[in-house]
């Protein structure tokens, strides 16, 4: 409307003093046309439920879920046993990362939160160190303290290098060290297990991707069979 009254005011002065009324229907159609746009670029900002653009099983895979033996917080050593007969969690972090793994560990626990106690015993939930050099059994002994995410439903798993190192990589949770600053930038992803030890999701931070994963999560703790008797 601007641009038009700059380049086109004295034309349009001079229809209005003639015939005023011989406006009136450009006018209308102007406005209909600027309601339509308007509509329409409304439509394009209202963001879409995640389930009506991606469905769940678009997402499922059924890859085997690697064999390792790593350390938890406490010392224990956990192995792919651990996840027989449960849904299993896992994703990477490391002790002194201050941004995207916290952001990690809260879309975990507002997943988690949504689940029930009984649910819950049937989670595990594994996250390999980036940086195994440094978080050795105590440093994430403090960890655990720092996200209050106790033994045995967290577990913070560390190793030896060249063995995390593999772990991860095999899962495709790749991570770059800088050497200058120490800061590791890294993939951040949820992987999720299915109760028979098989890669069934992959789910990254952000808000549609946790309303995924937390449907994705009950779905599964729905395949575990019931204990005999």
């Amino acid at each position: 409307a601007t641009i038009i009254w700059l380049f086109w005011k004295k034309a349009l002065l001079a229809v209005w003093r003639s015939s005023p009324f011989s406006l009136v229907p450009g006018a209308i159609v102007a406005m209909l046309l600027v309601v339509a746009i308007g509509a329409g670029l409304f439509t394009l900002y209202i963001p879409s439920s995640p389930s009506s653009s991606l469905q769940l099983s678009q997402l499922r895979t059924e890859l085997l879920f690697p064999d390792f033996h790593l350390l938890n917080q406490n010392g224990r050593v956990i192995s792919k046993s651990e996840m027989t007969g449960k849904v299993a969690i896992l994703t990477g972090v490391y002790a002194t990362c201050n941004a995207s793994c916290p952001m990690i560990m809260s879309q975990l626990r507002r997943v988690l939160s949504n689940l029930s106690e009984e649910e819950l015993k049937t989670i595990i939930f594994l996250a390999a160190t980036y940086d195994p050099e440094n978080d050795s059994v105590p440093v994430l002994k403090v960890l655990e303290q720092q996200y209050r995410s106790e033994a045995p439903l967290y577990n913070f798993l560390t190793g030896e290098s060249a063995e995390v190192a593999n772990f991860l990589d095999r899962l495709g949770l790749n991570s770059k060290k800088d050497p200058e600053t120490g800061i590791i930038s890294h993939a951040n992803k949820f992987i999720l297990v299915d109760p028979n030890g098989r890669i069934a999701y992959r789910f990254s931070i952000g808000s549609n991707q946790e309303v995924l994963m937390l449907k994705a999560l009950k779905g599964l703790i729905g395949e575990i069979s019931p204990m005999p008797g």
